[in-house]
């Protein structure tokens, strides 16, 4: 709870002396720190790795079970109401299962993707700064 207490009184300091801030042309200062105090902050509060892991590997495993015993439990009544063939409710649990295959690859496949967002954030992040060759340029030709 301390780190929350430091970016808080942080973003208030920073509003307060907003005018100032602007004048020097600090906000990219302020950001840097406000950043920092963030990437600082989140480390206190992530869940474990392995737990992240286990959790992402069987959510897609549990995610088709549980949405086949959702079925079973709604359409039973209408089987044995006879309104709903027994063919066609086999039938529908076949689907849902196929779907829930399918799914559990494609949700693995999202997770490995997920992992390249921090890098992809990096590089996007390098390519939007300023250049430097008008710089270095105006060093040359003196």
């Amino acid at each position: 709870e301390n780190w929350r207490l430091k970016v808080d009184e942080f973003v208030v300091m920073s509003c307060e002396s907003y005018s100032t801030v602007a004048e020097y042309h600090a906000r990219c200062n302020m950001i840097e720190l406000l950043s920092e105090k963030l990437r600082d902050s989140t480390r206190h509060g992530r869940i474990p790795k392995q737990q992240v892991d286990m959790n992402n590997k069987y959510f897609s495993k549990w995610l088709g079970p549980v949405f086949v015993a959702l079925y079973i439990s709604t359409a039973t009544t209408r089987v044995l109401e006879g309104s709903l063939s027994v063919g066609k409710f086999l039938a529908t649990i076949s689907i849902l299962q196929g779907i829930a295959g399918h799914f559990e690859e494609f949700y693995r496949i999202l997770m490995s993707l997920s992992v390249l967002v921090g890098p992809l954030r990096f590089v996007v992040h390098l390519l939007n700064m300023p250049i430097d060759v008008p710089r270095f340029k105006q060093a040359h030709d003196a």
